[in-house]
Parts: C-alpha cells; structure tokens; sequence
C-alpha cells in the first residue's frame, strides 16, 4: 500500500500538526526508520515557532527534544499513517539496504505553511560505501 504524501501533508494540517521528524538508518541488510515524532503548535511556542514561520533552515540540526511545541501522541491510526510514510520513503530510497554501504539521516516533514503552501518533507544524511577486500587473514595454506 502507497501513501500519498500530500494526504499525509493535508493529515497533518487538519490535525493542527506542524512538523514530523524521524530518523533513519541502515545498511548490509539491515535498517529502517526509526521512531518518529510529531509536534502540535500551543500557544505557548516561542513566536519563531509558529506555525508559519517553520523552515528547514530552522530545525535543522537541532534535536527533537530541542524543539518546542507540544508533541502530539494519541490518535494512534494517524501516527501510523505518519511513521508508515517515513518507513515506505526510506525503504524506497534503500529497499532491503542490502549491500555494503552504510546511511544515516533524519526526514522531516513541515505541514502546509505559508513559507511551503504545499507542505515540505526534505530528506537529508549520509551515504557511505564499503568496498569488499577479500583478505586471507588466517594465511593458510602457508607460502613459502
């Protein structure tokens, strides 16, 4: 089954949701995205965390726990929707994450805004390949 991201993006503005961020990882078959967590705008946000004034420049290296705003748990069915689109991004990118690389990232997704009308997902991390060297490391048979 394939989530439509901009159902996910419209999902999130009905409900009061402003950003959705999870991080992944993986590689020689193994890997996924990781918990995802997702902030509600409050009244109480310091006014740069408004909803419209969310952009990538602003998140960007901060930590979840770094970011105010109340995280929104209980709507399970819709948390869901939400990691299922994070897990069905990542597998698409690195299928089975077979092979020998290794990637690390974070995927973010900014609900419709007035800076991203449209909504925002902006994935970013890092790629790295791992070449095979095939090495006897027990020298057997012994050479002369």
């Amino acid at each position: 089954m394939s989530i439509d991201p901009k159902e996910v993006l419209q999902q999130m503005k009905n409900h009061g949701e402003i950003l959705a961020i999870g991080d992944y990882s993986g590689g020689d078959d193994e890997g996924g995205c990781e918990d995802v967590t997702v902030y509600k705008w409050s009244e109480s946000s310091p006014a740069e965390w408004k909803p419209q004034n969310i952009t990538v420049e602003l998140i960007t290296g901060k930590h979840p726990e770094d970011i105010p705003g109340v995280e929104k748990r209980g709507d399970h069915e819709h948390e869901c929707c939400i990691q299922t689109f994070f897990e069905q991004t990542v597998w698409d990118e690195y299928h089975t994450f077979a092979g020998e690389f290794y990637t690390n990232g974070t995927m973010t997704i900014i609900a419709p805004n007035s800076t991203y009308p449209e909504g925002m997902i902006d994935v970013s991390g890092q790629d790295e390949v791992r070449e095979w060297v095939d090495k006897d490391v027990f020298n057997f048979p012994k050479k002369d």
